[in-house]
């Protein structure tokens, strides 16, 4: 059985609908991230519960037609509803723990676990891996073009002189994300578009644009 079956979802309406949710959903987390250096909680919990019930439906409506929804095989209706669950449930944890690390080493901040777990709900343990890697790529390509482009603007900046107060600490020293120069959720949003369109290009019908 495949990371991804296919097809992963019942039909074309469904797996449009799906990918447009999703995305929707990142799109205004990368938003609000770029404007208050924040993700909600109470986004990535919808995220979450929304991931969560489409893989549900979706395995339910599998089932019911007969096919595979992802590893207990195609046994009716109810079935395919726990199989949909716990692909969510092994994105969910995989997207956690891999996003966990990371902000244990100071790559991400708190924000950035939970809608890349809520994120992983939706695409399964596989694909969050690539999701991963390429929205990682992504963050330092982008940071990268905004410290050049800031360089190239303003020039070499003079050293910034030490407060006399010593309990007086620096803005970046208090927030790790202004640090790092760049929020996590718009590389996830991009690195999320490009992975539904290779990953789902059977189910929604986009074969042709690749040959």
């Amino acid at each position: 059985m495949p990371e991804i079956p296919v097809p992963f979802f019942p039909n074309q309406a469904f797996a449009w609908t799906f990918c447009g949710m999703l995305l929707a959903l990142l799109v205004i987390a990368a938003f609000i991230d770029l404007r208050r250096q924040i993700v909600p909680k109470w986004l990535s919990l919808t995220t979450l519960a929304l991931g969560v019930t489409w893989n549900v439906v979706r395995g339910a409506w599998l089932g019911s037609q007969g096919l595979e929804t992802w590893r207990l095989g195609s046994h009716g209706a109810w079935i395919g509803a726990a199989d949909g669950f716990l692909f969510a449930l092994a994105g969910f944890l995989t997207g956690f723990g891999a996003f966990f690390f990371m902000w244990i080493v100071g790559a991400c901040g708190g924000g950035d676990v939970k809608i890349f777990a809520a994120t992983s709900s939706w695409v399964g343990p596989y694909m969050s891996l690539w999701i991963m890697v390429l929205s990682t790529l992504m963050l330092i390509v982008l940071l990268g073009l905004k410290l050049g482009t800031l360089f190239l603007i303003r020039g070499p900046k003079a050293p910034v002189p030490r407060s006399a107060d010593k309990n007086v600490k620096a803005p970046l020293a208090r927030d790790p994300r202004l640090a790092r120069g760049m929020t996590y959720a718009l590389p996830l949003a991009l690195a999320t578009a490009l992975a539904l369109v290779w990953f789902f290009r059977v189910d929604l019908d986009l074969v042709g644009l690749w040959h």
